[in-house]
């Protein structure tokens, strides 16, 4: 059981190994912290969402030094949270461009493939047009040709 703090509480996220100004031999997690807890000072891990990344400390606890040190780690981890954030937004915006970009290109291949089916049924329809004159056209000279067949097997 931990014991109840009276004075102020800080929540301080765990810097990560290589910035991190608190050096402990072993792996920083939730039983290194508490079997080596005289070597961090006053610390002791709070899970969240089963994350060790976070625990709590006096800042009386701390020397200014380690503070100061603490504070241009976190300013570090900021700012290395910033970029990487503007760089997944920069990506993710690059995706979308492109998948909108491939919109308008798929709408102006339907409206070119639509031209083109209408373009076709009209050529069709012409086809059908010709065709029908040209098949009339063949029957009206079968029928004259039946007709002077007829005339002349008569005579």
């Amino acid at each position: 059981m931990f014991p109840l703090r009276s004075g102020p509480i800080l929540l301080l996220p765990v810097v990560q190994p290589h910035l991190r100004f608190f050096s402990p031999q072993i792996p920083l997690n939730s039983n290194a912290l508490l079997s080596t807890s005289s070597s961090l000072p006053k610390s002791f891990p709070i899970p969240m969402e089963n994350r060790d990344d976070f625990f709590c400390v006096d800042p009386k606890s701390l020397s200014i030094e380690q503070l100061n040190k603490y504070k241009k780690e976190i300013i570090q981890l900021i700012d290395i949270e910033k970029n990487n954030f503007e760089r997944i937004k920069n990506d993710s915006n690059a995706r979308i461009n492109a998948y909108n970009q491939g919109i308008l290109l798929a709408k102006e291949n339907i409206e070119g493939i639509t031209e083109e089916i209408t373009y076709e049924k009209k050529l069709t329809d012409e086809f059908k047009k010709e065709s029908t004159s040209r098949i009339e056209a063949y029957q009206n000279g079968i029928q004259r040709a039946n007709y002077e067949l007829s005339i002349r097997k008569g005579k």
